[in-house]
């Protein structure tokens, strides 16, 4: 079964390849792969051509790494090799207590909004850290900012108001063509020029 895309195992492409043989038992399908970095090859039995998805998901169980096809000693070993996270520098450490600080005192968690003059965009540039990094914080920390009450009310009646004019509009466009109409049948009915 091979798709549009080709069946890498079928067509030998990407260190993966597939035999059929035919013998007294049937047919036999073997699966194999070499790893990327090393030399080793690994190779399974088939009942049945499989996707070649499904087939790397059985030398996924076996321990290799799919993508970027290593076998599993070189997995483990590139497992090794990985950096760990790099430790904060005592500059970054300061400029983010900082920003709780004043995340401390200028936001207010209740309300959900800070005070007079205060915002993401400041709190960033007094800590030299970025606006992103301080609105990821805040959200996570302290809160969403919320809208006021008193601006909440105000959009509601603009709503409300374009809601009413869209309304007003139709019925004044409908009442509109009525009187067309009528005036239509009455210079008809005269005999007069529209």
């Amino acid at each position: 079964m091979s798709d549009k895309r080709g069946h890498d195992y079928q067509d030998g492409v990407r260190g993966r390849s597939m035999t059929t043989s035919t013998g007294a038992a049937g047919t036999a399908i073997k699966a194999r792969i070499h790893c990327g970095q090393c030399a080793a090859s690994d190779s399974i039995q088939l009942r049945h051509i499989m996707t070649p998805r499904h087939i790397d998901l059985k030398f996924i169980q076996r321990g290799w790494r799919i993508p970027p096809r290593l076998c599993p000693a070189c997995a483990a070993k590139s497992k090794e090799k990985k950096p760990m996270a790099s430790k904060p520098s005592p500059a970054a450490m300061k400029a983010q207590a900082q920003m709780f600080q004043l995340l401390q005192q200028h936001f207010d968690t209740v309300d959900g909004r800070y005070v007079a003059g205060w915002s993401d965009g400041k709190v960033a540039k007094e800590t030299g850290l970025s606006p992103d990094v301080v609105t990821e914080y805040r959200r996570t920390c302290f809160g969403e900012i919320k809208e006021p009450t008193e601006v909440a009310l105000i959009r509601a009646d603009i709503a409300t108001l374009e809601k009413l004019a869209i309304d007003n509009h139709a019925s004044i466009t409908a009442e509109i063509a009525k009187l067309r109409g009528q005036l239509a049948k009455a210079v008809d009915k005269m005999g007069i020029p529209a």
